[in-house]
């Protein structure tokens, strides 16, 4: 069984222009993106496929509302390329 992506849910979409900043000031050769899906599998992170000019990255954050739950949801650290 794969997990494929598909249209973001409601009030799980993602601010692009934020996004797109700190992705530009993060990730050498980032690009622009193109398009963003949501996998709809998973129990602890949202996941998202990020589609640029140039590449596809997947993209994890905590659920809306996790700000002070410890744990599974700790994202700090966990970024990579």
């Amino acid at each position: 069984m794969t997990d494929k992506p598909t249209q973001t849910r409601p009030g799980e979409e993602l601010n692009l222009t934020a996004l797109q900043t700190y992705l530009n000031d993060t990730v050498s050769g980032f690009g622009t993106i193109d398009s963003v899906s949501q996998f709809p599998g998973g129990y602890s992170n949202l996941t998202y496929l990020l589609t640029t000019n140039n590449r596809e990255y997947v993209l994890r954050r905590p659920p809306v509302g996790a700000k002070d739950i410890k744990g599974g949801h700790d994202m700090a650290g966990s970024f990579g390329c």
